[in-house]
């Protein structure tokens, strides 16, 4: 990668709820907020989830996830977590919303 050049990572993520898909979506922003509050980039229907639950870096060489202190937590792949590098076919847990890591891609601008 030159100076001039710009990259970004876009994530695909598919929400499941109850084990049924609720949505997929491509998140191109370096911070991806995750939650209840509608203003997040992905904003979830989960009661036992926090407004702002987590969020995730998006940086040149991958997203990381970081819980913002919940009670409940964020769990990835069965294992509560604080900070966490996410690759492609991690799930995600936040209450009873499950998050598949379904792409990791790196496009230049």
């Amino acid at each position: 990668m030159t100076a001039s050049s710009s990259t970004h990572v876009a994530v695909t993520l598919s929400v499941y709820r109850r084990e049924r898909l609720v949505k997929t979506v491509t998140l191109r922003d370096p911070v991806l907020r995750i939650g209840t509050d509608p203003r997040s980039q992905l904003s979830i229907d989960d009661t036992t989830a926090s407004r702002t639950h987590a969020v995730v870096e998006v940086r040149e060489d991958g997203p990381t996830l970081i819980d913002l202190g919940t009670n409940s937590g964020t769990w990835v792949n069965g294992a509560r977590v604080n900070r966490c590098r996410l690759r492609v076919g991690d799930e995600i847990r936040i209450g009873t919303t499950h998050i598949h890591v379904e792409r990791i891609e790196a496009a230049a601008n």
